[in-house]
C-alpha cells in the first residue's frame, strides 16, 4: 500500500497575507516617489532654464544687441518655435551669422508640464528688465523661467534665472 505525499504549498490564506503586505508597502512607498519624481523634473527644468539664459547671453556677446521685436519687457514672451530658430542658428534674419547657440532636441522645447519657458530681454540697455507678475525689475540682461508645475505665473513654484 502506498502511501500518499503531500505537497508542500502555500495556503490561500497565506498567500493572500503576503499580497497584503505587497500592497501596504507599496501604498507606503508611492507618495515618496512622486516627491522624487518631483525633485527630479525641478533639477532638469532649472538646468534648462540655465542652459537658455546661457544661450541668451551667448547671443549677445556675439552680436551685441538684442534681436528685434523677441523677448520685449512686461510681456511673457514664449521660447515657441521662432525663437528656438533664432538660437539654433536657422533664423538668417536676426542670427545672421546662423549660429548656434543652444540644441532644442525633439522640436518643441517645453518644461516638464507640458508650458512653454518663457523669457524677458533688456532692450533697454540698462542691465534691467520688467518681468511681468512682478513689481521689482530684475537687475539681469536676461530672465528666464518656467510656470512649474501649478502653470501660473508669479507663484512660489515658479523656477527662475534670478533665483528668488
Amino acid at each position: 500500500m502506498k502511501t500518499a505525499t503531500r505537497r508542500k504549498a502555500f495556503t490561500l490564506i497565506e498567500l493572500l497575507v503576503v499580497i497584503a503586505i505587497i500592497g501596504i508597502l507599496a501604498a507606503l512607498i508611492m507618495p515618496a516617489l512622486s516627491k522624487v519624481i518631483l525633485r527630479a523634473r525641478i533639477t532638469r527644468t532649472r538646468a534648462e532654464v540655465s542652459s537658455i539664459l546661457t544661450a541668451w547671453n551667448s547671443y549677445y556677446r556675439e552680436y551685441g544687441v538684442w534681436p528685434e521685436n523677441v523677448g520685449q519687457e512686461n510681456q511673457m514672451n514664449e521660447l515657441n518655435e521662432s525663437v528656438q530658430e533664432i538660437l539654433s542658428g536657422q533664423d538668417a534674419t536676426h542670427n545672421r551669422r546662423q549660429l548656434r547657440f543652444m540644441e532644442f532636441p525633439g522640436g518643441e522645447y517645453k518644461d516638464h508640464w507640458g508650458n512653454y519657458y518663457l523669457f524677458v530681454l533688456d532692450h533697454n540697455y540698462n542691465n534691467s528688465v520688467a518681468v511681468p507678475g512682478r513689481s521689482e525689475p530684475i537687475y539681469r540682461e536676461v530672465a528666464v523661467w518656467s510656470l512649474g508645475p501649478d502653470g501660473q505665473n508669479a507663484t512660489d513654484d515658479d523656477i527662475t534665472s534670478w533665483g528668488d
